[in-house]
């Protein structure tokens, strides 16, 4: 199981020497704290819009290959005669689905970088303040300069804010495609399923 290392650089020895003191963090437990922020009043509504627009996106998605399906099957199923007016009925309705397609993949991606930025933004506000309850003497440690110190906080944020907006939010989605696609296999076809 991988663990990764995090070094608390605030406790000092009586004669003011540096003692590092290790803890092991899963990486379990780094994810269920940046969960933790989407816990929050600020990001929950936006979960929320970010659930019900995969919710919609997926059933417009599901509806698309059962209306090819049933416009195949009546417009071409009559055998010579062709029969026009499923084309424009069914035509309409998955032209009207793929702009709703569409239009919840913009809004997935929208709220997915809105999140991941106002995420980006709390985490750097904290960071900032607990820098500013640190002790001069953290900061004059001739091991840490100031600059390693702010080049660490800027990658570790941008890190996470790159683990969110391109991976984490959009594995929910995928796994609740993925769920709803088996559920209406086993409705459908329980046999092949």
């Amino acid at each position: 199981m991988p663990y990764e290392k995090i070094i608390d650089f605030d406790l000092y020895d009586e004669y003011g020497r540096l003692i590092k003191k290790r803890r092991d963090i899963s990486d379990i437990q780094v994810l269920r704290r940046i969960l933790g922020f989407f816990r929050e009043p600020l990001f929950r509504k936006w979960v929320y819009l970010f659930f019900i627009i995969i919710i919609i996106g997926s059933i417009s998605g599901f509806l698309m290959p059962w209306l090819f399906g049933k416009l195949v099957n009546e417009g071409l199923g009559g055998g010579i005669k062709f029969n026009k007016e499923p084309f424009y009925f069914f035509g309409i309705i998955i032209l009207l689905l793929m702009l709703i397609s569409f239009g919840t993949w913009i809004g997935q991606q929208f709220t997915v970088y809105y999140l991941a930025t106002s995420l980006m933004h709390r985490l750097r506000r904290k960071l900032f303040i607990n820098l500013q309850r640190l002790s001069f003497d953290y900061f004059d440690d001739p091991t840490r300069s100031s600059g390693k110190i702010i080049s660490y906080l800027t990658n570790d944020v941008e890190t996470i804010h790159q683990l969110v907006s391109s991976g984490l939010l959009n594995v929910f989605a995928h796994i609740f495609q993925i769920g709803g696609a088996l559920i209406l296999m086993f409705i459908k076809y329980v046999h092949l399923s």
